[in-house]
């Protein structure tokens, strides 16, 4: 099986009929995250995984590999999965367990060519930071302490400059890289330039991140 680096909490749920043991297990305790897909393990005692059948009163969820499964909320506050125990032809409620159901906290972040972080929003910058910059990246603050499961990745984003009342460049990248064109640019702004990072897309659906805003002092 995957491993995933999180702490486990399991969740235990009786058959109604035999007492048979089931284990419903996800990352951050009885959370999952809208906008990306969440792993979901699933364990029913003396039943083998393939004879285990996972449904879900909203959102979709797919087996991956073992007892694991990976399931994509929908934009509800809540989901139920219940997981049956398949017997010849017919399916049995082994248990069944409710998630709330939230938005993932994601912050966009810098990184420089000294392999630095540098957060940055609404603020004034020097020539020397701006040129340094090397890519956009995207990380997830995940509750509790719980360590985050999940990749991220910077997509695409806008640039934008303003000189005075003009516009001088506005582009979009489909990468999430500092490329050389744009380093170029970025070398040689005038002090008062405006500079906006906007428009950043991410792998997470529906995810949409503040304008990053310099002022080049």
């Amino acid at each position: 099986m995957k491993k995933y680096y999180f702490i486990l909490l399991c969740y235990f749920c009786l058959q109604y009929t035999n007492a048979q043991k089931c284990i419903i297990s996800a990352a951050a305790n009885d959370i999952v995250y809208r906008g990306m897909a969440s792993p979901i393990d699933i364990m029913v005692e003396g039943i083998k995984c393939k004879n285990i059948l996972v449904k879900v009163d909203n959102g979709k969820i797919e087996k991956s590999e073992n007892c694991l499964f990976i399931y994509s909320p929908s934009e509800k506050k809540e989901v139920e999965i219940s997981v049956f125990k398949i017997k010849k032809k017919d399916t049995i409620l082994v248990g069944k367990q409710k998630f709330r159901i939230k938005n993932v906290e994601i912050e966009i972040v810098f990184k420089n060519k000294f392999n630095q972080t540098l957060k940055y929003y609404n603020d004034s910058i020097s020539k020397d930071t701006l040129r340094n910059f090397e890519k956009l990246i995207a990380q997830v603050n995940m509750p509790n302490g719980t360590v985050s499961y999940i990749t991220l990745i910077v997509l695409s984003y806008t640039v934008l400059i303003v000189r005075g009342n003009e516009v001088i460049y506005n582009k979009r990248f489909n990468t999430n890289m500092i490329n050389s064109e744009l380093q170029t640019i970025l070398s040689d702004l005038e002090n008062g330039d405006f500079i906006s990072f906007n428009q950043i897309q991410t792998n997470v659906k529906g995810f949409h991140n503040n304008s990053f805003i310099f002022i080049l002092k």
